[in-house]
């Protein structure tokens, strides 16, 4: 998917455009707080060998766009959905399936997209102060897009193509105080629980024959803090991706039996978030 980084843009623009001018519409068939945000983060992915050592390194800088919906109902218990749509170009540096064992450096184009839902109980500790247990479920599934290099030897390595999708609970608190009518400050705290994880790979630089990798699931935390002035709210965020090594799949590649698998992995990232409640 060459085209991605593209395709990725244009997405970006399309989404940004409906917020923007479908606020107002959608705000009318709602009854609670619709949050429209951008966001900025600093990704890493890696991954590692039996043995602990890293194979591989990704980082760089991605963006994207969101929104989240909160509403309360009569007996304090919240709902709250929330979309995000990612996109980004990243360094790459390490070994890659066409090149094993070779050190090569390129770029990767990422295309994500994450959908949330959790069930809160709003309890008020007193009248400046709530906080929120929750529990939820969310799925992110994102390409990855790992283009031509060049190895260390000086030898092309193609690139090809990942599609992940994890399925996973939540599990946290959000405690938010208020100081001035309108304003106020918050923090949410919490855990993802994987249920499922796959890596779909179909790309004939790698196999005659579509595969999927079923990495394992590990916890891995989440955290956001931030202000809201007015309709004005700016924040700053951690998430993070586990995954065990996967188990190793045989595959017939043009004749030949190969074995695969998905090395441990590891993902964080830190950024901002920018928006407006209405």
């Amino acid at each position: 998917m060459k085209f991605m980084n593209k395709v990725g843009k244009s997405l970006l623009l399309i989404v940004v455009c409906v917020l923007v001018f479908g606020i107002s519409e959608v705000r009318a068939f709602t009854l609670g707080d619709l949050d429209v945000y951008s966001l900025a983060e600093s990704f890493t992915w890696r991954e590692f060998d039996d043995a602990g050592g890293q194979l591989m390194k990704e980082s760089g800088p991605r963006y994207g766009v969101g929104a989240a919906f909160t509403r309360e109902f009569s007996n304090h218990l919240t709902l709250k959905p929330r979309i995000e749509l990612i996109d980004g170009s990243v360094d790459y540096d390490g070994q890659m399936r066409t090149k094993a064992g070779v050190p090569v450096t390129t770029t990767t184009e990422y295309l994500g997209i994450k959908l949330e839902f959790d069930l809160a109980a709003r309890i008020r500790q007193s009248q400046s102060f709530v906080l929120e247990p929750f529990a939820g479920i969310g799925i992110r599934t994102w390409f990855r897009d790992i283009q031509d290099g060049t190895a260390a030897n000086g030898t092309p390595a193609i690139g090809y193509t990942e599609d992940w999708t994890t399925i996973y609970g939540r599990l946290g608190f959000r405690g938010e105080r208020s100081f001035e009518q309108k304003n106020s400050t918050f923090l949410l705290v919490g855990v993802k629980l994987p249920v499922y994880t796959e890596n779909y790979i179909s790309d004939i630089y790698v196999s005659s024959s579509a595969m999927t990798l079923r990495p394992g699931n590990k916890p891995s935390l989440f955290a956001e803090a931030g202000v809201r002035l007015d309709r004005f709210k700016i924040s700053a965020f951690y998430d993070s991706m586990r995954f065990k090594k996967s188990p190793i799949v045989s595959v017939n590649s043009s004749g030949t039996l190969k074995d695969f698998y998905q090395p441990r992995s590891e993902s964080d990232m830190t950024g901002l978030k920018i928006g407006a409640t209405f």
